[in-house]
């Protein structure tokens, strides 16, 4: 999947020189990013970029454009980041970011990947879709009706989601996990017996035949909180979302790694070079990082928040020296 412009504002400590002032101005020159304006003035222990949004009802700051201003202020802990547009028409964007003790900080993930939904048994839901209700075709989308055949105990609530079932995680006769998509948001028009007849609110993809009702579950940015595994490990990567040739930034994978090896939603781990089987640290070279989105018992969907080089799929996942 192309993505456009990335914004990726650093919340770790400040770098001595930074410190030494309070304030920084930048004025953006084409080709510029929030990525690597941060990447400028701020320093972090990890040498990655740790909040983005591409949400526009969040702060939608990764627009710029070159005569942009781009302040960061800080006092203590706190950290400001204001990016005053050249032209007035449009927005002031401010971000507000707070230090936590030691390397641990809280992040913010663009709520697309909220969209993202991984569990480790099928979704049954409370009813599937059965047809388009107007129009020519068999998809739907924004403005449009379906039908769905509901569950009897059902009652219709003021909104709900529909899901498409996307992938199975796999390895062999191993089933880590299924991978499902909010395709849209819908509110109730009527119900005639077991069939709800709905009109779609939101769209993010195609409304088919054999989507699921679920409950409402909104699409907002994921808060986490950044940590490294207790214990030394290692995995693979089993799966990446959309099935691209090679990994990259902004990648979604799934690894054979979860909360049975310790890990939880924020951990942060390395990626490497599927050259040996040797243990991260006793001379392999890290070739990237991911941030963990979802932890199952066995297994766990993560975002590749920083390559060197396009990798391969068969890549191995361990701890960060």
């Amino acid at each position: 999947m192309k993505r456009t412009i990335l914004i990726i504002l650093c919340v770790f400590v400040c770098s001595a020189a930074l410190m030494a002032a309070n304030q920084v101005v930048h004025v953006v020159k084409k080709g510029d990013t929030l990525w690597g304006i941060s990447r400028a003035y701020l320093n972090t222990p990890f040498k990655w970029p740790l909040l983005w949004s591409r949400n526009k009802e969040i702060t939608n700051p990764h627009l710029i454009y070159p005569g942009d201003k781009v302040i960061i202020r800080w006092s203590g802990n706190n950290i400001e980041v204001k990016v005053i547009p050249k032209n007035k028409l449009r927005k002031v964007k401010i971000i507000k970011l707070a230090k936590t003790p030691g390397y641990m900080n809280r992040v913010l993930v663009s709520p697309e990947y909220s969209g993202i939904i991984y569990v480790d048994k099928p979704l049954s839901g409370q009813g599937t879709v059965l047809k388009k209700e107007d129009g020519l075709g068999e998809f739907a989308m924004l403005g449009d009706s379906v039908s769905i055949r509901v569950r009897p105990n059902f009652h219709p609530r003021e909104r709900f989601t529909i899901a498409s079932k996307e992938a199975v995680v796999k390895s062999g006769r191993i089933r880590y996990g299924y991978v499902y998509r909010i395709a849209a948001l819908a509110m109730p028009v009527s119900k005639v017996g077991n069939v709800l007849d709905a009109r779609i609110v939101y769209s993010a993809k195609e409304v088919t035949k054999g989507d699921l009702l679920l409950e409402d579950m909104s699409l907002k940015a994921l808060a986490l909180d950044v940590s490294r595994p207790k214990e030394s490990i290692l995995g693979h990567v089993e799966g990446v979302y959309g099935d691209p040739v090679e990994i990259g930034p902004l990648d979604v994978v799934f690894i054979d790694l979860g909360k049975n090896q310790g890990l939880k939603d924020g951990s942060i781990l390395g990626l490497y070079k599927n050259d040996s089987l040797v243990k991260p640290g006793s001379g392999s070279v890290c070739e990237g990082k991911l941030l963990v989105l979802k932890a199952l018992d066995r297994s766990s969907m993560a975002l590749v928040v920083e390559s060197k080089v396009p990798l391969a799929r068969n890549v191995l996942v361990g701890n960060i020296e």
